[in-house]
């Protein structure tokens, strides 16, 4: 015989148990594969003796009947020929040479290049979107059109007909996304301001839900505080961009806000910052604030990171000491550089005095930083009437910096670094890993002045 037949998949759309036929030449029962493939284009290779019998037609034209038993009320059923890549005859020196043998396995050579070449042009093929199905339109294998219900794929080259729903139950279409399927798992209503959110899948798999993302984390662009026109109690925020501390949220403030430390919070531009209790010599934490509800930003002041009932506290911003009266301490000036601030304080700040310790003594720095969240960076010098030595240290073992006190005569802010023969200004840096540090005196007893700190924001 010769194999003029191809053996393109024979596709028919499935409703329940019956017979199926296929035009197309095999040797025998098992070199048939039989694909189930439902509404949301999920397919399951059926089982022979199982889902299905099969019947071969052993004399010309060929082929046979699938006897299928699948449950299932609707889809589409495939039948392909699918043969072992094998060559099972074994020809022996001087024996007869039977030409029905020889064409046999000639025939099984040609029946695989088929099969080949219908798994080549599936995988080659390109999807290419059509948009609206159109009846009387040409359509090529993998086209991809759609509707209010689902995306569809052709399976097989065709013209279409006089409705979609004819070339579907024809088995002409697959569904490749259930559009139904996915409102089902919850898909979240997209809202003016999603613009950079992502739609990704519930850590528990249960649904969609729209994530911020965006900004890569740690990142801040803008947001510098400054005094404001009442320098005692107001300070403003510059219109800025962040990630927040959670690695949740874009957070971008359009326009500068200012907040005044002496008024009980209240959302808005001009109102209210302190959302605990105003107290003097107290360190607060000025924080990017957003509303649970509505995603608004503010920014209040508190002793921790704690935002008012409905609102979350995003990042921490800056730091801010109350002095005796309950101002808040001076900042002669504030250099940004995104993440990286340092101030320098007006006058200078008297943190402690009497430091007379000669060996390495813990010395709290909690009216300067906060708990947790370093490591911050000390600016400092001391005043002392006699010249002795000053040192710090974060592990008390290891000196991180020292200075000598100046003497009385120097300029207040003026001091003498160690072999320093002449005054120069402060400018000495030390890393303080918490809020403690560790210091030390030759002799004599030190006053402990602040310039200023550094710190990340």
């Amino acid at each position: 015989m010769t194999v003029e037949e191809f053996a393109n998949p024979v596709v028919y759309s499935y409703t329940g148990a019956g017979d199926f036929t296929f035009n197309f030449r095999v040797f025998d029962s098992e070199d048939l594969r039989v694909v189930y493939t439902d509404t949301d284009g999920i397919g399951t290779n059926l089982v022979k003796d199982t889902d299905y019998t099969v019947t071969v037609e052993d004399t010309e034209p060929y082929g046979g009947t699938i006897h299928c038993t699948y449950s299932a009320s609707s889809g589409r059923l495939e039948i392909r020929r699918e043969l072992e890549i094998t060559q099972d005859t074994d020809w022996v020196n001087n024996d007869d040479l039977d030409a029905e043998i020889l064409e046999r396995n000639f025939d099984r050579m040609t029946m695989i290049c088929q099969q080949l070449k219908v798994d080549v042009d599936e995988m080659n093929a390109i999807t290419n979107w059509r948009g609206t199905w159109a009846t009387g339109e040409d359509y090529s294998i993998r086209d991809v059109v759609a509707n209010t219900t689902a995306i569809y794929v052709a399976t097989t080259s065709h013209t279409a007909g006089a409705s979609f729903a004819s070339d579907l139950a024809a088995g002409y279409w697959a569904v490749a996304v259930n559009l139904n399927s996915i409102l089902v798992m919850g898909l979240p209503d997209i809202a003016a301001g999603d613009a950079l959110k992502l739609v990704s899948v519930k850590s528990d798999e249960s649904g969609y839900e729209l994530r911020e993302q965006g900004l890569p984390p740690g990142y801040i662009d803008g947001l510098e505080c400054s005094h404001a026109a009442d320098t005692d109690h107001d300070i403003t925020i510059a219109a800025g961009s962040c990630r927040d501390s959670s690695d949740t949220y874009d957070c971008k403030l359009a326009s500068a806000l200012t907040k005044q430390i002496d008024v009980a919070w209240a959302a808005g531009d001009t109102a209210g910052g302190m959302i605990g209790t105003l107290a003097a010599n107290t360190l607060y934490l000025l924080g990017l604030l957003r509303n649970n509800t509505t995603g608004a930003l503010d920014a209040g002041w508190n002793i921790t990171a704690t935002a008012p009932s409905g609102w979350t506290w995003m990042r921490t911003l800056m730091f801010y000491h109350t002095d005796s009266s309950s101002n808040i301490r001076q900042i002669g000036s504030a250099l940004f550089d995104g993440r990286n601030v340092e101030l320098h304080y007006g006058p200078r700040w008297l943190l402690v005095s009497g430091l007379s310790a000669t060996t390495y003594t813990t010395q709290s720095l909690a009216t300067l930083f906060p708990a947790s969240g370093g490591p911050f960076g000390l600016l400092y010098y001391t005043v002392s009437s006699d010249f002795y030595n000053f040192a710090l240290s974060n592990d008390g073992v290891n000196q991180a910096s020292s200075l000598v006190a100046t003497f009385s005569d120097y300029a207040v802010g003026e001091y003498q670094e160690n072999g320093g023969s002449s005054p120069v200004r402060p400018q000495t840096f030390t890393k303080i890993n918490s809020n403690t540090i560790k210091f030390k005196v030759s002799a004599g007893a030190h006053a402990f002045y602040v310039v200023g700190i550094r710190f990340k924001r």
